[in-house]
């Protein structure tokens, strides 16, 4: 799993320098990686990846949208384990 970890984190780091870290596509890839996080077991760093992706979506995504409330709902599922 160590090696998907680094291709998701490489895949972030991509995105976020071609098409900054505000763009949709690019916080797509931020709960991906935030997800892979939880998985391995990092939850520190998947509520932290996820808090500030949240906070992306939620200044730069109309209100309502899909992927603010998948990241919300991510967030609180990892704060209520």
């Amino acid at each position: 799993m160590a090696s998907a970890l680094q291709l998701y984190e490489q895949t972030c780091e991509g995105y976020e320098r071609v098409l900054g870290a505000d763009h949709p596509d690019t916080l797509v890839r931020r709960a991906s990686l935030a997800h892979a996080y939880y998985v391995v077991g990092r939850l520190t760093d998947a509520t932290s990846l996820l808090r500030d992706t949240l906070a992306r979506c939620e200044r730069v995504l109309p209100p309502g949208d899909q992927l603010t409330q998948a990241v919300r709902k991510s967030l609180a599922n990892i704060a209520g384990r």
